[in-house]
This record gives C-alpha cells, structure tokens and sequence, in this order.
C-alpha cells in the first residue's frame, strides 16, 4: 500500500488557535527512503521535493476577525531585515485561495502515486494542526486528509527520543536533547519560514522512525 506523508508550517500573527496566518509551507516525503538523500523523493524517485509554499494576503482574515497579536506584530518589527525579507518572498494570495490551493497540491500528489492515505504532520498538536483546522473551518475548505491521521512530530520526536536517550527523564528536563541523537538538517537555516522549518521537521522524523527501527532490532 502506498502511502503519503506530509509535514507542514505556519507563520502566525498569533500563538492563539484563532490566529491569522502570513506564510504557509509544506513538503512531501517518503518514510519508506532507504537513505537520506532520498527522503524527499517520491512517486518511485521521479519527482524531488515536492513542496508548497505560499504568502498570505491578510485582509480576508482580518475582516473575519482571525487573531492580530499585538506582542507578535512587535516582536515581528523587530527581526533582522534579511528575516523579513524572507517572510514577504512568497507569492500571496487571500487565505481562502491558499487553503483552496493547499488541499489540491496533497489531491494531486496523491492521485498522482497513487497513494491510498495521507498522513500530515507539523510540530505541535496544539498550534499549526490546531490553527489550519480553524482557519478551514472558518473559510469552509475542507482538508484531504482524515483527522484520525493529523500527527504531531514534535511529542514523536519526544517520546522516540526519550526511548533513544540512556536517561529517558532527560527529554523530560531538557526538550532539545532529543535531537542530539540524529543528525542534524543540513541546510542552512532560514529563520522563520514556514517552509524551511517544514522541511527540517520531516528531516528530524524520518530520522526518528530510523533510529527507532534499529533500537527495535538490536533489543530482538
């Protein structure tokens, strides 16, 4: 059975779940990938990174009374200029075409490997799902993928990690620890960019369900 997963961000205006969102970014990946050069291709090493990334054009969700934190517009004022730049690279269009656009970038990769389920991931239960959840909702677009498979990379990061880990309690004290035991993204970082941090999340996964395969082995 084929299968696709994929991990999206967001850029908010807001920690609420009722936030507006400024960027959206997402990528396709393989946890099937015997290595890591390949976990970014899919339909049987055709296509490479396949990705979505898109601007927002705020006005739409402002109108539809979507959360404007103050503390976030200044701590946003007060990021380097190379951070902002980057933040109004992508194409924007209203949120609803996004969304619409979204939806129809998983149909069609889909459809096109002809995968049977679709897992989305993102790094925290409580915020990006959250968020995409109520903004669908708020501008009737309903997401291709069954609640039952929205995943949070950050608590099996956690709990891999803490099995990973010769003191398990230390994920527990120290939440970064974890990723000390996988390598790390090579890719220069690009500070808060929803796509970026999307591509980097599916990286540290995919490394986790490696590196619990091999601990299930070695204790058999």
């Amino acid at each position: 059975m084929k299968h696709l997963d994929i991990t999206f961000d967001l850029e908010t205006c807001s920690t609420k779940v009722t936030a507006a969102i400024m960027q959206l970014g997402a990528v396709a990946w393989n946890r099937n990938a015997e290595t890591s050069d390949d976990i970014f291709t899919i339909d049987d090493g055709a296509v490479k990174e396949e990705y979505f990334n898109m601007g927002v054009d705020m006005r739409k969700e402002f109108i539809a009374g979507l959360d404007f934190d103050p503390d976030t517009a200044k701590w946003w004022g007060s990021r380097p200029e190379e951070v902002k730049a980057e933040m109004l690279r992508p194409q924007t269009l209203p949120v609803d075409e996004v969304l619409a656009q979204f939806t129809n970038w998983i149909k069609t990769i889909q459809k096109r490997i002809d995968a049977e389920s679709v897992t989305l991931w993102s790094q925290g239960a409580d915020f990006d799902l959250a968020i995409l959840r109520h903004i669908s909702a708020v501008f009737h677009v309903e997401m291709p993928v069954k609640y039952q498979n929205f995943r949070c990379a950050r608590t099996y990061a956690q709990e891999v990690g803490a099995i990973l880990l010769d003191d398990p309690l230390e994920a527990a004290r120290d939440p970064y620890a974890v990723y000390k035991t996988i390598p790390q993204y090579p890719r220069k970082a690009t500070v808060h960019d929803a796509l970026y941090d999307s591509y980097r999340t599916a990286w540290n996964t995919w490394h986790f369900m490696q590196a619990l395969n091999i601990h299930k082995d070695e204790s058999d």
